[in-house]
């Protein structure tokens, strides 16, 4: 708000986002892979002329956060949009959404699980094979809002994640399925990974059929992706 004030700036927003992570991930009866990441954005809007000036940066020095004011405001010199810019003041009311705390979750514990979920997976039937995998990880987020007319708001959502892809082979045929889950426990994990393995096989020795026109049944989970497309 001072680098803001400075160059005479009265209406702005800034965006804030942080991100980690942590996941493990197998391939036969090994962890194959391990990785651990930190992100964070900022982002810098304002008007200038009744343009908007926009700059985003990945630091938190004071330096460079107070470059993002400048950038922003400069930046709005080569606009060439006749839109009118405005800055949300805000709505009368947010709901709150409190976030669930999940337990922190050591390296070892979270390579077991995955492990854990690979051995439920070969377990569930003999005609699993290789190229099977299992992942889990943790996530966690937080987004921050704040504009000049004194509006500020924040979320924060954290997960477990697994999954589970499993590789059949019967007579010959291979057939592949995969499933995966955002949660706030494991407990499910290894019953997903034998799930997984029941829709595997039941595409062996599936047919094809003329084109045409037919009723079609979706599984939950199709439905769910294509909706996803949409959102």
């Amino acid at each position: 708000s001072e680098e803001a004030a400075a160059l005479g700036v009265a209406e702005y927003d800034i965006f804030f986002s942080k991100a980690e992570s942590l996941s493990a991930e197998t391939l036969q009866d090994e962890i194959s892979s391990f990785s651990s990441s930190n992100g964070i954005g900022v982002c810098f809007r304002c008007i200038r002329d009744g343009k908007f000036g926009y700059a985003s940066g990945e630091r938190l020095e004071e330096g460079e956060l107070r470059g993002l004011v400048s950038k922003a405001y400069d930046n709005a010199r080569y606009v060439e949009s006749d839109d009118e810019a405005e800055i949300f003041r805000g709505s009368e009311k947010y709901e709150t959404v409190e976030d669930v705390s999940l337990p922190e979750i050591s390296t070892a514990e979270l390579k077991k699980i995955a492990l854990d979920i690979q051995k439920a997976t070969y377990a569930a039937d003999n005609a699993v094979t290789d190229g099977t995998q299992s992942g889990v990880g943790v996530v966690r987020s937080s987004r921050y809002m704040y504009n000049s007319y004194g509006l500020e708001l924040h979320s924060s959502k954290s997960a477990y994640q697994y999954l589970a892809a499993a590789v059949v082979n019967r007579d010959g045929e291979s057939e592949e399925d995969y499933d995966y889950r955002y949660a706030t426990n494991f407990d499910g994990a290894e019953q997903m990974a034998r799930d997984v393995v029941k829709q595997a096989l039941s595409k062996i020795g599936a047919g094809s059929v003329s084109s045409g026109t037919y009723n079609v049944v979706f599984s939950g989970k199709m439905m769910a992706t294509l909706l996803g497309t949409f959102s």
